[in-house]
């Protein structure tokens, strides 16, 4: 469900992905890591491309960053100005590079904001009392979902709530259904 912009789930994701780095979009984003993001990664990380793209150079630096976030020694360390591009960059590739289209937000994001608006359905229904609910809707007052990265910008962007950072690990959405006198209402916080 939560895997909507993975291409073993959603094989058209791919093709949208080709589709986008046919782009003027797809070339900008590129072209702000050219001069000193991606040197910096092929001096330090020993990498043979001659030329990196957000798409080769994802994988390094999401080892990078997972390492640098998990408190690793970091033997070929990148200086300042490359630090700065690392985030950068992976704001980029979850947001845009993967979606770069708005037709690749909805089919990632479709199936959780189906299960999202069924689930809340459910709820409100047995808030309200009515007939025919299933008992699990009742007395559920919680439920945890757990995601990786590039799922929870997918929702992000499906939520039209891209933010100017990268999703950084252990972050959450809080969906919220609150009751009042007279009207049940959902809201949406990202933490």
């Amino acid at each position: 469900m939560m895997r909507g912009m993975d291409i073993d789930i959603c094989p058209y994701q791919e093709v949208l992905r080709e589709k986008f780095m046919t782009t003027n979009e797809w070339t900008k984003l590129n072209d702000r890591y050219q001069s000193i993001l991606f040197p910096e990664m092929i001096k330090n990380f020993n990498i043979t491309d001659e030329k990196l793209t957000l798409l080769t150079a994802y994988p390094y630096v999401d080892n990078y960053y997972s390492a640098w976030f998990d408190q690793m020694e970091i033997t070929n360390e990148l200086d300042d100005k490359a630090k700065d591009g690392i985030e950068q960059i992976l704001r980029d590739g979850l947001y845009e590079g993967f979606y770069g289209f708005d037709l690749a937000i909805r089919l990632a994001t479709s199936r959780f904001f189906n299960f999202l608006r069924t689930t809340l359905q459910w709820k409100v229904d047995a808030i309200e009392g009515v007939e025919n609910t299933p008992k699990f809707y009742n007395d559920i007052k919680y439920m945890y979902l757990s995601a990786h990265d590039s799922s929870l910008t997918a929702f992000m962007s499906g939520f039209q709530q891209k933010q100017k950072v990268q999703a950084y690990f252990a972050s959450n959405i809080v969906v919220m259904l609150k009751v009042s006198e007279y009207i049940v209402i959902s809201s949406v916080g990202n933490n």
